[in-house]
């Protein structure tokens, strides 16, 4: 399985202070209240968008059109209300490039990107610059477009130091971390982790950090390293964080793994699986099934017991039609049967 590196990827621009239902309760009492001006409804879409979209995607899109045609229909002659509806316009196209981005379109989403900063160019809004560069970067990093994502990574850090903003700070360094790591250029990655730990606040973000560190010295044989920084990024992970100790734990068996220390490594995958089978995830199970298995089959050499493994992964992967993860059941078990000279299963 490969280590799951945790890197920020779209900005969002709203942040809530207390329980998600009493949010959206004040919400939606905002949008029924009938002299609500354009503005504050504006606002109050984008955030109910942003509260529901990880349940459903389309979420973004409805809410976010409702914000276009609002500033696009107002007719206020004010300048600080158009340049409000603008605002709140710009984050609504950032967002529908999100969605875009997220489906596979990603020329549309480059379109919409654009689009939303230029507007935050016109208004002056630098902060909202930032996140538009930021996400641009993030399509081309992805596309590996090298020059381009990094030319749109500076600017977002340039701006995100101008505003003084610790937490976009971290996060521009930590983009650029992993863009240099893709390239290969292991000691920039590991300078720009440093930077964006420097600048980390939250524990969210420390133990993301921390964890690709982590990763960066463990790609580099140097395992007491790599498990100094993931145990670290461990002492960062918050009580109701499941889902962030199983990634962790994952990387730190990996390790033990990689120093032949199969036991200890077992016992970690073990954890790991009952704490995705807690938070339901299961791409997440059914790739460590198949860790499982094969370090039964290539490792502890049980054979019954590996197989078993294995099968899992594949019931799995049927339930949830990952065909990535089905291909690898295939060849695994091809190579596994072509080793023991089993042809006709292999």
């Amino acid at each position: 399985m490969k280590e799951i590196i945790i890197i920020f990827l779209a900005v969002f621009l709203i942040k809530t202070s207390f329980s998600q239902d009493q949010k959206l309760d004040s919400l939606y009492n905002a949008i029924l209240f009938e002299n609500q001006s354009d503005t504050n409804l504006a606002s109050a879409y984008i955030q109910i968008s942003e509260l529901l979209y990880l349940e459903n995607i389309d979420t973004l899109l409805y809410f976010s059109n409702k914000v276009i045609h609002l500033s696009d229909a107002n007719q206020s002659k004010d300048r600080a209300v158009k340049n409000n509806l603008l605002k709140h316009k710009s984050e609504a196209l950032n967002n529908i490039g999100y969605v875009r981005n997220q489906k596979g379109d990603i020329d549309s989403a480059i379109i919409f990107y654009k689009e939303a900063l230029n507007i935050s160019i016109k208004i002056k809004d630098y902060s909202g610059c930032a996140i538009k560069y930021n996400n641009l970067g993030i399509i081309y990093d992805n596309r590996g477009e090298f020059e381009k994502a990094l030319k749109f990574y500076n600017k977002s850090l340039a701006l995100n130091k101008g505003q003084n903003d610790s937490t976009l700070i971290a996060l521009s360094y930590n983009n650029l971390g992993y863009l240099h790591d893709k390239e290969g250029l292991l000691e920039v990655a590991i300078n720009y982790y440093l930077l964006s730990l420097d600048f980390s606040i939250s524990h969210k973000s420390k133990k993301s950090v921390l964890n690709n560190i982590g990763f960066m010295y463990k790609k580099q044989n140097d395992y007491e390293t790599a498990l100094s920084y993931y145990n670290e990024s461990l002492d960062h992970v918050v009580v109701n964080d499941i889902k962030g100790k199983a990634v962790v734990l994952n990387n730190i068996g990996l390790v033990f793994e990689e120093k032949k220390e199969f036991d200890t490594s077992l016992v970690l995958y073990k954890k790991v699986l009952e704490l995705f089978k807690k938070v339901g995830d299961e791409k997440s199970k059914s790739v460590v099934y198949s860790n499982i298995g094969i370090l039964y089959l290539n490792k502890l050499d049980n054979e019954q017991i590996g197989l078993a493994y294995l099968d899992s992964s594949a019931d799995v992967s049927n339930k949830i039609n990952s065909r990535h993860s089905l291909a690898k059941y295939n060849m695994t078990l091809g190579q596994f049967y072509t080793r023991k000279k089993i042809y006709s299963k292999a």
